[in-house]
């Protein structure tokens, strides 16, 4: 078959033949949607807690990181000793023996009525040591290692070979005594 205007015949075979789509849409059951649907939501409520689980793990997992990391040290930071000043204590090396032997965080020390009572007898034994006067004998040299011993005594110490630098300082001391001493007298005879 030949055609005279030169176009080719063509020839259609049954399999390249579409068929027109239909025009009328599948029908679903309404209860088969709805279960559908809550599948649905059940499904993404699951996604939601597994994704909540898995966030809480990963912050989890980057605190113990964290955590072992940094150094641990049972000194105060400066936002700790802030917050201790705010509150009127100042002992922080007490705090932190405080600290350090409760195992408590500094919230929860500060509210323990044991520490608050401990806390305030460090205060007062502190106040008494204050108040105490440092230049008792207990806590110097022997009295007669001081040059003021055997001034007031009025001899020298024993001639011995460790005692000759106290002598030269107790002969030294004597003589500037002497020397810096009122020459008047502390009674003037006047008359009328």
């Amino acid at each position: 078959m030949e055609n005279n205007d030169n176009t080719p015949d063509v020839v259609e075979s049954e399999d390249n033949v579409e068929e027109p789509a239909e025009s009328t849409p599948e029908t679903v059951d309404i209860n088969e949607f709805n279960e559908l649907k809550n599948k649905f939501s059940e499904l993404e409520k699951q996604n939601e807690e597994l994704s909540e689980k898995l966030k809480n793990k990963r912050i989890a997992q980057r605190k113990a990181n964290q955590e072992a990391d940094s150094p641990k040290t049972d000194k105060l930071d400066y936002a700790q000793k802030a917050f201790l000043n705010s509150e009127g204590i100042k002992e922080f090396d007490f705090v932190e023996e405080k600290l350090k032997e409760s195992g408590y965080d500094l919230e929860r020390l500060l509210n323990n009525k044991y520490f608050q009572q401990e806390l305030k007898d460090h205060r007062e034994a502190k106040a008494v040591k204050d108040a105490t006067p440092s230049g008792t004998r207990s806590d110097s040299k022997p009295a007669r290692t001081k040059v003021d011993y055997w001034i007031e005594k009025g001899e020298l110490p024993p001639n011995l070979p460790e005692n000759q630098q106290l002598r030269r300082e107790v002969v030294n001391e004597r003589e500037r005594r002497e020397n810096t001493r009122n020459q008047f007298t502390q009674n003037p005879i006047v008359s009328n």
